[in-house]
């Protein structure tokens, strides 16, 4: 902190803000929202893609299997659940 009071920062609120960049902690909150917060709807999705695969085939319809050939490439593309666990 006297380094960057040397430096020319010159109130406290300046100062509290280069502390903070300078502790890596703003990236560490740039990096917590990437990994969880941007992609918090992973699950919700993957969650209603399998209920809706279940509904479908309880209760068939003429478009069944296009849905169904809609829906698996999506469940099958596990990597982005996976990284979520």
């Amino acid at each position: 902190s006297i380094a960057v009071l040397r430096a020319g920062v010159g109130d406290s609120v300046a100062l509290a803000q280069e502390l903070l960049e300078r502790s890596g902690l703003v990236a560490l909150r740039e990096v917590i929202d990437q990994q969880f917060a941007q992609r918090s709807d992973l699950p919700k999705a993957h969650t209603a893609l399998l209920s809706l695969r279940q509904f479908v085939q309880r209760h068939p319809v003429y478009a069944t299997p296009r849905i169904l050939a809609d829906i698996d490439p999506l469940l099958a593309d596990t990597h982005a659940f996976e990284e979520l666990r």
